[in-house]
């Protein structure tokens, strides 16, 4: 049923974007992929998160290179980098088709797992109050990363649940399904427009009593990531656990599965 709704409703992807010449071919063959393997229209939101190199010129070349009826685009070029909270923000307020699906740049899981969403589980975002996240840690997911990153997520994402009460395994994916107007309600004044962004949209949809929906995705972890733990790491912990503060005055429990 929820399928046969993007179907003919449509989709948009939002997908932000920060210096990532080296990823674009990644980009462009996960959407070819995506419109090989699809019949019904979408649409395309592409951030430019303020980048340092020729990101924009080669979305444009991209664009032209995909030339398909199916698809609306829309780049979008912000003169600063704001960080990817921001992006998204701007991506999904830019959105005009009624389902949001949030992805990243890279391709590390490509919008074809949402083909496969659609095969495993025809219930999935029947409740229009629901989002539906992928996450790493579902038993039947396929993820292809080095032990170093795995065990380094897994010991981020306990501090997370300890500090947040989130009891899930995988905040920080970013592939998450959405309807638009839940979209445009948790990205709307985002406290945190970083990389703690994912812990807040949860926290806010949790708050809004919005089910959450946790699903399998293939992943496989691409090299030239921009995040640092040593760097970075202290930075999304002072946030998670403001985060987590402000949110657990508003609620005594926060019950995610998986």
């Amino acid at each position: 049923m929820f399928f046969q709704l993007i179907s003919a409703l449509n989709i948009s992807l939002v997908i932000p974007l920060y210096n990532e010449v080296k990823r674009i071919p990644l980009l462009q063959a996960g959407l070819e992929r995506f419109c090989a393997q699809t019949t019904f229209p979408f649409e395309i939101v592409l951030v430019n998160d303020g980048s340092s190199d020729e990101t924009v010129a080669h979305l444009a070349t991209m664009q032209q290179d995909i030339d398909d009826s199916k698809i609306t685009w829309q780049i979008i070029d912000l003169p600063t980098n704001q960080g990817k909270g921001a992006a998204l923000a701007a991506g999904v307020k830019a959105a005009t088709r009624s389902f949001v699906l949030t992805l990243d740049a890279d391709m590390a899981a490509e919008p074809t797992e949402l083909l496969l969403w659609q095969a495993t589980d025809q219930t999935v975002g029947e409740d229009s109050k629901q989002i539906v996240i992928g996450s790493r840690q579902h038993p039947d997911s396929n993820v292809q990363a080095k032990f170093s990153r795995r065990f380094a997520g897994g010991v981020f994402n306990q501090l997370v649940r300890l500090m947040t009460g989130l009891a899930i395994r995988d905040t920080q994916c970013g592939f998450k399904l959405y309807p638009q107007a839940a979209a445009a309600e948790f990205f709307g004044d985002l406290e945190d427009e970083g990389w703690a962004h994912d812990i807040e949209i949860l926290l806010r949809a949790k708050a809004a009593g919005y089910a959450i929906k946790v699903m399998p995705v293939r992943w496989k972890h691409v090299d030239d990531e921009k995040i640092s733990l040593l760097k970075d790491g202290f930075a999304m912990l002072k946030s998670i656990f403001k985060l987590g503060r402000r949110y657990r005055n508003r609620m005594s429990v926060l019950q995610f599965p998986l």
